[in-house]
Parts: structure tokens; sequence; C-alpha cells
């Protein structure tokens, strides 16, 4: 397994890690829903289309507020470096998580979120998203 986002920030909100008890258990390491993608422990190398992961400090939010903040950390530009051509875009990594259909996790829609943070992060918007 490659290093997951926990391991590479520090959070240490993954299950038994120190801030678990005080913190939570981070919901990228929680949600199983993501376990092998680009390698990692449930979410760990997909924590940016999980909401309430713990960045800067603070929970973030839902992944329509939360991708272009994910798009220029240092965890996401490693993991998309290390996989390439294998890298899983945002859309793709949600319609993983069933979220596509029944509206982006958290609420909102993919049309909420800027056409520019979807080609920045790697993604190929759908032609219903296009302009």
């Amino acid at each position: 397994m490659e290093k997951n986002c926990w391991e590479i920030k520090g959070c240490g909100r993954e299950r038994g890690g120190k801030n678990e008890k005080e913190l939570g258990l981070c919901p990228a390491a929680a949600d199983e829903r993501l376990h092998g993608v680009h390698g990692g422990i449930n979410a760990g190398r997909a924590c940016w289309v999980v909401a309430g992961t713990f960045c800067h400090g603070e929970v973030q939010g839902t992944f329509a507020r939360k991708l272009q903040d994910c798009t220029l950390c240092n965890f996401f530009q490693l993991v998309r470096k290390e996989e390439g051509m294998n890298f899983e875009t945002p859309v793709v990594l949600l319609s993983k998580l069933k979220t596509i259909k029944g509206g982006v996790e958290g609420g909102g829609s993919l049309r909420n979120v800027g056409m520019r943070q979807l080609l920045n992060a790697g993604c190929t918007p759908h032609p219903e998203l296009r302009p």
C-alpha cells in the first residue's frame, strides 16, 4: 500500500491515531467505499472527495466547497504525480461513492463546482455539465 493522507499530513485521526479520541476518526480513514483507490487504505488516498476531513486545523466541508483547496494540497499533488495516467479523477471517485446521482455529498450539485476547478483537478466534465 502507498502512504495515506494521515501518514503524510500527520493529523493523527486514523484508527488508533494520537488524535482519534480527541478529534474523532477522520471520515477518509473510515470510508471503506474507496479502499484500494490509488493503493490506499479506505479513502486515505482520495480524501479530497470525502466530506469532513481535517485540514489546516479545521474540519472541511462538502466536496463542492473543498475541491479548490484540495487541488492545491501537497498530498493531492503527490498522489496525482505518483498515479500518473492511473489517477482517478474526483468525478470518477464521486461515482464510486454513489453521490453524483443524488447530488454531491452533503448537498449541492456538480453544477455548483466551477468548471475550472474540475479541469484543474484532472476531470473531464460530463457533456451535460459543460457550458
